[in-house]
């Protein structure tokens, strides 16, 4: 017997991808589906090619709102899915035909995470975890951090989720503008023991050039700090280590997110990072992550912010 699998997408503007988005639901080899396609204020044809696609598919739920934000849209979703499964689908991307099938067989655990395709314009890239069955906080602590499973960990593709881990806990996605979906993410392995990691191909992202690698992001110190310390609820207490990676983590995304501004902004952030380490005793931590990891953690908590900047705008420079 086949449990029902609500599928989730949020819709914004999406009128020259959404049919090739809506299509790969639709073509699924598994069929027991609950299609929600949620119009966020759209301001072209996407509502109309909802409808349309309602009125041939009775799987098809639309909800139409106004513009409140991807993570709103995500939500309103969840308040109205009914199946044992939930996953979610970004109306610019699409799934193979057995991404579904796939999740669903290899469902033993509490969440289950794939691998997935990038396309661009100019080439196509493969993503996979490397397969492993978690259980325990501990070991879910080290997966959160282990360089492995990063990358797979703060994305919402490629995963499915219980929907009865999401009622009993509430859970919801944030209106932030960097980070909802690992706060989602994380807020989900707080309440659950296991996770299963498949290299399996389950979800395609087409890249677009408002990706957030792209985007310029002000004052993003405030929303890593939240990340981190729910991330540091995940973690087990014993593990030091992935507590000290975690917030390296944190503070090279908010570094990576304010050198493209301007120097004085990029400035500003380092000192309020600093601030930070000081007010929580993190500014004398045994340094346990790679060379540059800790060469980034010496230079902070030594206020040598300018060495920081050029290697940024360096590494940058290289990567062209």
């Amino acid at each position: 017997m086949y449990d029902l699998v609500s599928v989730i997408v949020p819709i914004y503007n999406a009128e020259k991808t959404l049919e090739l988005c809506v299509e790969s639901i639709i073509n699924q080899t598994y069929r027991k589906l609950e299609i929600i396609l949620v119009n966020d204020g759209s301001l072209d044809n996407s509502l109309n090619i909802c409808n349309s696609y309602k009125k041939v598919d009775r799987r098809i739920i639309v909800i139409n709102q106004i513009n409140k934000g991807e993570g709103a849209a995500r939500n309103a979703g969840l308040e109205v899915c009914s199946g044992k499964y939930v996953t979610f689908l970004d109306s610019d991307d699409e799934l193979p035909s057995n991404s579904i099938a796939t999740l669903t067989e290899n469902f033993d655990c509490q969440l289950v995470i794939g691998g997935l395709k990038k396309r661009t314009k100019k080439s196509e890239k493969i993503y996979y975890p490397y397969p492993k069955k978690v259980k325990g906080k501990i070991e879910i602590s080290n997966v959160i951090t282990d360089p492995k499973y990063i990358y797979f960990i703060n994305c919402i593709a490629s995963k499915l989720f219980l929907n009865d881990v999401i009622i009993t806990n509430k859970l919801q996605f944030t209106r932030k503008k960097y980070g909802a979906d690992t706060h989602f993410i994380y807020s989900y392995l707080k309440c659950i023991n296991d996770v299963k990691f498949i290299d399996s191909i389950v979800y395609i992202v087409n890249s677009v050039e408002n990706s957030i690698s792209n985007r310029i992001v002000v004052d993003s110190w405030k929303e890593m700090v939240e990340l981190y310390e729910l991330g540091v609820e995940v973690i087990n207490n014993e593990c030091k280590k992935s507590k000290y990676l975690l917030l390296l983590r944190s503070i090279k995304t908010s570094l990576f997110l304010e050198y493209k501004i301007s120097y004085s902004s990029f400035k500003k952030t380092c000192n309020l990072i600093n601030q930070y380490l000081l007010q929580n005793n993190l500014n004398k931590l045994k340094r346990e992550g790679n060379k540059y990891d800790n060469y980034i953690y010496f230079m902070i908590t030594h206020k040598l912010y300018i060495f920081i900047y050029a290697i940024l705008i360096f590494r940058n420079y290289i990567r062209k």
